[in-house]
């Protein structure tokens, strides 16, 4: 019986990497971008990203890839909550391969974007109010922090700092959860800034 148990929670939790994966694969901007006779791998940062589809496609088309992007993390996440029943810190399993999902997608030859985007869906979802709080601070302090190398990293880094911090004192989030979010975000700007060195290093040799 115990077996069983632990068989069919096994399942239950591939089959949710499995599904998130896939959902974070969606090549939203990759496919924006075509209708615009634009291919996004060969042009600007070669990121399929909000950023790289707004400076090299245009702003609407970046507003249309932000928001699939973040609902991407929104679907994942709810998904992972209420059709698998994942609940606290193991939740970020299902977000960490909707993120793998968007960085290397199978339906792109496995290439994608940042993942910032479809992160910040995850946490509209689990805490609304780490999201917004997030995006204010990480905004502003990227602008302070325009002229250091990384701001965006600085920005990031920062609003998770704070914001999480509050979320977590106020106990608006499982702490655990936090944390895990926390590294879950690191990870994702490292990502990022290993990513943009590498094609810095290509395009200047």
């Amino acid at each position: 019986m115990l077996i069983c148990t632990i068989v069919d929670t096994l399942i239950l939790y591939i089959t949710s990497f499995a599904v998130s994966y896939f959902i974070g694969a969606i090549p939203i901007a990759s496919s924006i971008s075509k209708l615009y006779g634009v291919d996004i791998f060969a042009t600007g940062t070669r990121s399929a990203g909000t950023s790289n589809v707004t400076k090299s496609v245009g702003l609407f088309p970046g507003i249309i890839v932000a928001i699939g992007d973040i609902t991407k993390g929104v679907i994942v996440t709810l998904l992972g909550s209420t059709l698998f029943n994942i609940e606290g810190v193991l939740l970020i399993f299902p977000i960490m391969f909707g993120v793998l999902g968007h960085w290397n997608s199978v339906f792109s030859k496995f290439r994608g974007g940042d993942g910032v985007a479809s992160l910040t869906g995850a946490f509209i979802v689990i805490s609304p109010y780490l999201a917004i709080m997030g995006i204010v601070i990480g905004y502003f302090t990227g602008i302070v922090a325009a002229k250091l190398g990384y701001s965006s990293l600085i920005g990031v880094v920062s609003a998770y700092v704070i914001a999480g911090g509050m979320t977590a004192w106020f106990g608006l989030v499982d702490i655990s959860l936090i944390i895990a979010l926390g590294l879950m975000t690191l990870v994702v700007v490292f990502h990022a800034v290993i990513r943009h060195r590498k094609l810095e290093n290509v395009l200047n040799n």
